[in-house]
């Protein structure tokens, strides 16, 4: 006998869901938003933190540099002769190599004609051997590309390799050309393979200073080592610190308070991106969960009045195991088509954040949809069917027949139980959706603080130019009376105002920011261990003119100082308030520490405004000093015109000097500016939407609860109407338990807010991770939607007629 599936419980649920479509929409919407936002933030978190990275044994591999303890400086660079004595003691590393300590930085090179702009990092002795990568074409750098006389080679990333070379095999025989050599391309690493921090290029020791010069003695590298087995990351700190106390012990001067700075490469690959991962991640799994709720509660609601329904079937012979497996198979239907509405939304919603992502964001190109982000969905899903239909159908098949029978089906009712039940439901709901806002509200803060931070120069109508020059310049005379003669052209072009020059670029990354020890005059030896490290800059005369940064005492330097034989520094606000409060600094002396050498000293002749022209987030203390008094040559152009300035005329004007130069990059100072802002404000905006959403849904849980009680209880109401009750008597009846559970929702999940902020304080920005004022606005806002979502269904209470109540009975 074939078998009539309609009469099996999905053939009933799909029954009883066709009758409910408003309830379906709703439930399918509700969650496929849930599963869409977790699905969503586990591909990405999943992509940038949790997918091991392309080496073998990711976390036998540390990268050290020294830090100061005194000063809460990290990152510090060590010099090759200290490094190599550091590899002739360890015993904690299998294998060690070395990187340059800045990381991976921007920098421009030449292929042909053509310019290349691509992230480069210089690498010295073991590295590819620590990282256990081989190259998919060709070899890798290994310590005999360091040793003096070596032919200059680079080994070139598979993204640069098909971008630039059409992923020909014949790019071993090419040639790039950087900082004055011609490179022969040996090796193209595998794709995906760009450690670390992006690089495309990895160039050996040899490139680390210029052609005709010694490699430089002067720190610069940071150690990049695989730990022996049974080695920790505990043991390699203290071996690399007990080696950093005893350098300090031999030269004092040169390495002050020295202390280890050693972190896995995975750390430091994905840096402050992990705990915002994390965070979303945590966000998006509390949306599910507030979903899944949300639609439970809605069940339970639709429940309450299928309980007459329920006691019929029941009553003529149903078992309470087929009622509980069809509302199950209600559950499963919905599962499954929000599932599908999810993952669809989640697939769009990826490929939304790859176009939107700034290009610097940590593994972007690894960001995509694989079986770990199917099982995590369908994991997602699995779990909110079972809150929304396993939980509501147990309660459900459990009616009590006699009262179901006795209630009659005109009548809505509720046990206490399930009063308390979705009273739970929305206090959970409220605290969730707090907990996210509070996240959501710092971050919103922070960078609301950023983006409308005082800049102290003026970004409009100002370019930055990114120079680069042929072998000719490596002769730091020749260079220098070049970029004289390149000002005088430039500022000669039609609408130019002021052109200026620096070594650092503007808005400069971490690595690309010099820093340098210093002492004032009349500091004793103690004082001047206690100075912070300065932001240092090499500079041409009329820079703080070009960026309008204002003067605040003396003067800005002058063509005259670049011949001058004087040694001269001007230093910003900032730096004059922390090392002569309440003094004149014009006229004071500096001079600026080298490996422990202190240098000739100089006389301030001007102080100027604190700027963000170096750091977005900090007007660090910083010393301005002439090019021509420094051994590192500027290597940018500030441009400021009345008009807009292009690449064209800028680059016709230099090569009336020579062939040899090129600009590979030329950007406005307000495209600048947005490259810091494009993650703050993507974040702000995920777990913002995120934070709304969850908002949304606590409101619909107190409305319904609320609509819910006014049903339920249409009876109770009309007779305390009939008996003398006053509208407003009702309306705060109702109002007020809405309130009352928003308020205790509101304050558990503040606290918990609070707990999980805390991860949030390094990427947070003028405020703290506990700021009490963004925590008051944000309970404020919930309390306001909760008053708004009670009020609803409470002035609906108001307009119950005690005659049609009463006669219905």
């Amino acid at each position: 006998m074939l078998m009539d599936f309609t009469r099996l419980p999905f053939g009933r649920a799909v029954r009883s869901l066709t009758r409910s479509g408003t309830f379906s929409v709703l439930v399918i919407v509700t969650l496929a938003t849930g599963i869409a936002a977790w699905t969503t933030m586990f591909c990405i978190t999943n992509s940038l933190v949790l997918r091991p990275l392309p080496v073998q044994d990711q976390d036998r591999i540390v990268l050290g540099w020294r830090a100061d303890v005194k000063r809460g400086a990290t990152g510090l660079p060590l010099t090759e002769e200290q490094l190599n004595r550091f590899v002739a003691t360890s015993r904690t590393f299998e294998r060690i190599g070395a990187i340059s300590a800045s990381g991976a930085l921007m920098s421009a090179q030449k292929v042909d004609d053509a310019v290349i702009y691509a992230k480069s990092l210089v690498v010295g002795g073991r590295f590819f051997d620590v990282l256990g990568t081989g190259p998919i074409l060709g070899r890798t750098l290994g310590p005999e590309d360091d040793a003096p006389g070596a032919a200059p080679a680079v080994v070139i990333g598979y993204g640069l390799w098909q971008r630039q070379f059409a992923g020909s095999p014949d790019v071993l025989r090419r040639t790039i050309r950087s900082n004055a050599r011609y490179h022969v391309v040996v090796g193209v690493m595998p794709k995906g393979f760009d450690l670390p921090g992006g690089a495309e290029m990895w160039f050996p020791l040899v490139d680390a200073g210029p052609s005709s010069a010694p490699r430089p003695a002067w720190p610069y590298l940071a150690v990049v080592g695989r730990l022996a087995p049974g080695a920790s990351l505990e043991t390699a700190r203290a071996e690399f610190g007990g080696f950093l106390e005893r350098e300090e012990r031999a030269a004092p001067a040169e390495l002050p308070n020295a202390a280890p700075d050693v972190r896995r490469i995975a750390d430091y690959v994905v840096g402050e991106v992990r705990p915002l991962a994390l965070v979303f991640t945590a966000a998006s799994a509390l949306l599910l969960v507030l979903a899944s709720v949300n639609v439970a509660n809605l069940v339970l609601i639709r429940g309450a009045s299928r309980n007459h329904e329920v006691a019929v079937q029941l009553a003529l012979g149903a078992s309470r195991s087929r009622v509980a497996w069809e509302m199950i198979a209600e559950g499963l239907l919905l599962g499954v088509a929000a599932s599908a509405l999810g993952v669809g939304i989640s697939f769009a919603a990826v490929h939304a954040f790859l176009i939107l992502a700034p290009a610097d964001l940590p593994r972007l190109g690894e960001v995509a949809f694989d079986s770990k982000v199917i099982i995590a969905a369908s994991a997602g899903a699995l779990v909110s069917v079972l809150v929304f239909g396993l939980g509501p159908a147990l309660a459900l098949s459990r009616s009590t027949l006699l009262d179901s029978l006795r209630s009659g089906g005109n009548r809505q009712t509720d046990s206490k139980r399930g009063r308390a039940v979705k009273r739970s439901i929305v206090v959970g709901q409220v605290a969730l959706a707090q907990l996210i806002l509070v996240s959501a509200g710092l971050l919103l803060n922070s960078w609301v603080r950023l983006e409308t931070v005082k800049l102290g120069f003026e970004p409009s109508h100002l370019v930055s130019a990114r120079l680069g020059v042929g072998r000719e310049f490596a002769d730091t005379a020749v260079y220098r009376r070049f970029l004289r003669q390149a000002v005088e052209r430039i500022e000669a072009l039609p609408g130019v105002e002021s052109v200026s020059l620096g070594v650092m670029p503007p808005i400069a990354a971490a690595g690309e920011r010099n820093g340098s020890y210093f002492e004032v005059g009349g500091q004793a030896g103690p004082a001047v261990a206690g100075n912070s490290i300065a932001v240092l800059d090499q500079i041409g005369p009329g820079f703080f003119h070009t960026l309008q940064t204002p003067v605040l005492r003396g003067r800005e330097l002058q063509p005259a100082d670049l011949v001058s034989s004087v040694p001269l520094a001007v230093v910003n606000e900032a730096f004059a308030r922390a090392m002569w409060p309440g003094e004149n600094p014009i006229a004071k002396r500096v001079r600026l520490i080298d490996q422990g050498k202190p240098g000739a000293w100089r006389t301030v002749v001007g102080v100027v405004a604190d700027s963000r022209y170096h750091n977005l987030k900090a007007a660090d203390p910083t010393i301005y000093v002439p090019y021509t008094q420094s051994e590192e040559p500027p290597f940018y152009l500030l441009i400021r015109s009345r008009s807009a300035v292009t690449v064209t005329p800028v680059l016709a004007a230099l090569r009336e000097l020579t062939s040899e130069v090129w600009i590979p990059q030329l950007m406005g100072l307000p495209q600048r500016l947005a490259a810091p802002l494009a993650r703050p404000r993507l974040d702000t905006a995920v777990l913002t939407c995120f934070a709304i959403l969850a908002l949304i849904m606590s409101a619909a849980g107190i409305y319904g609860l609320g609509a819910a009680y006014v049903r339920q209880r249409a009876r109770e109401l009309g007779i305390r109407l009939a008996l003398g009750a006053t509208p407003s008597r009702l309306l705060a009846l109702v109002l007020g338990e809405g309130l009352v559970l928003t308020a205790v929702g509101a304050g558990l999940g503040a606290i918990a807010g609070l707990a999980v902020s805390r991860s949030l304080s390094g990427v947070l920005y003028g405020i703290g991770a506990t700021d009490p004022l963004t925590v008051a606005l944000v309970m404020g806002a919930v309390l306001a939607v909760g008053g708004i979502a009670s009020y609803v269904p409470a002035r609906r209470s108001t307009r119950i007629n005690p005659a049609q109540v009463l006669s219905a009975e």
